[in-house]
C-alpha cells in the first residue's frame, strides 16, 4: 500500500517552494522506506 505524505517541493533553482501531497510507492525488492 502506498503512502501519501506532505513535502516541500522546489521545481528549480530559485523557484518558489510549495507544500504538496506526494504519493510514496511501496518499496520494491531490496528497498526500504525511511
Amino acid at each position: 500500500m502506498s503512502h501519501q505524505v506532505r513535502g516541500v517541493v522546489a521545481r528549480g533553482k530559485g523557484a518558489p517552494v510549495t507544500v504538496e501531497t506526494i504519493t510514496v510507492p511501496d518499496p520494491g525488492p531490496g528497498e526500504a522506506v525511511v
